[in-house]
């Protein structure tokens, strides 16, 4: 998935999640977007995290990484980036480290610091840590834990937008007692529909962005 670590442009009008008092706007606006899936976005949300679990298992076979360093290497690489692009990214880092190239010698779609981060993952062990909330439940969906819900700027804006409505950008910058809130809210209304949080997410991901 794209945009983890996004930072959208400031606005005096931007709407903003750290500044949603209430439930029951995200809550109406979640389950818009789940309900207006089609049969097909909602397969390809049911799977979504499967094949990437899949993808960062080959890397790290492959390449002998780590699953756990593929899984945080293509988090880093993701903000802005589409997800076929990601994976040649991030395959393309993970070749030139364990082949002895330099990080000057390949490009990657994403931004300067973040490529930084991805090298570091094999070049020193960083680890992305719990106080990044987006980028560590990202990492964790794509290892395999369903519990746990990516909230990115897709994820942001059906938090804030109704589905068959425009939809207006809106500020992801929170601290990690509002990202816990909101992760909180949309693990009750996963299982009230019967599926995982990380599937709930995927769905609804799938969802606006072909809207």
């Amino acid at each position: 998935m794209e945009g983890v670590n996004f930072k959208p442009k400031r606005s005096k009008i931007m709407k903003s999640l750290a500044k949603t008092k209430t439930n029951k706007t995200i809550e109406r606006n979640l389950l818009s977007w789940f309900n207006a899936a089609t049969a097909e976005q909602i397969a390809a949300g049911l799977v979504w995290y499967d094949a990437a679990n899949r993808e960062s298992h080959r890397l790290a076979s492959q390449y002998g990484v780590k699953p756990e360093q593929a899984a945080t290497i293509l988090s880093a690489l993701s903000p802005s980036v589409k997800w076929n692009r990601n994976v040649i990214d991030a395959e393309n880092l993970i070749d030139a480290f364990t082949a002895g190239r330099s990080i000057d010698s390949f490009n990657v779609c994403t931004y300067g610091p973040n490529k930084e981060k991805a090298w570091k993952v094999l070049e020193s062990g960083w680890r992305i840590e719990k106080e990044a909330p987006k980028t560590f439940s990202f990492v964790s969906n794509i290892l395999g834990d369903s519990q746990l819900v990516t909230v990115d700027r897709w994820h942001a804006r059906a938090c804030l937008n109704c589905a068959g409505k425009p939809v207006k950008e809106v500020s992801t910058s929170m601290p990690l007692s509002q990202y816990d809130w909101v992760d909180t809210i949309k693990q009750k209304l996963a299982r009230r529909n019967g599926v995982t949080p990380s599937a709930f997410q995927a769905i609804i991901w799938v969802a606006i962005r072909e809207a």
